[in-house]
């Protein structure tokens, strides 16, 4: 059997390393990892403390390390298909929206002007790339970049 195929013995161990493999950092891990197993919730500076001590274990490193191994080789025989990556814009452009009235909420104008700005070249690249696959994911119909520029522009954002 190959070094750091078995699972660990200790849960949260197993938690923490199969999560860095994920590529979430340290603290977060290792707080996800608590989470997954139970312990008792800490606080963000105990969290930073006790990943980095997990990732200090070599069985961790090992283990860790097998199952980064592992998601590399799987990546490698998924095949993005173009109906896939629109799917994926689809949702950028959803979460970018929902950033935008999250700022809007807490009067984050200068951010909020930002975050529509980037929505704006993000909807028009996701509008290209439909075009050119000749299909679209969203029932809804695309945004109106223009619509959307005199918007930014009354918000005081200069687009150019």
């Amino acid at each position: 059997m190959p070094v750091g195929s078995e699972p660990l013995q200790n849960a949260r161990r197993e938690h923490f390393a199969q999560n860095v493999a994920a590529g979430l950092n340290l603290a977060d891990s290792w707080e996800q990892a608590g989470v997954a197993t139970g312990a008792k919730q800490a606080g963000i500076e105990s969290n930073r403390v006790g990943g980095s001590r997990a990732n200090k274990r070599e069985d961790v490193q090992v283990r860790s390390a097998f199952l980064k191994r592992a998601r590399v080789s799987e990546s490698d025989e998924q095949v993005v298909t173009s109906t896939t990556l629109l799917a994926i814009m689809s949702d950028v452009s959803n979460t970018l929206r929902l950033a935008i009235q999250k700022c809007e909420s807490y009067g984050e104008t200068s951010i909020s002007q930002r975050l529509r700005l980037t929505l704006l070249q993000h909807v028009s690249r996701h509008d290209r790339a439909s075009r050119r696959v000749g299909e679209v994911i969203d029932d809804e119909p695309f945004i109106d970049t223009s619509a959307m520029l005199a918007r930014l522009t009354v918000h005081g954002c200069r687009c150019e």
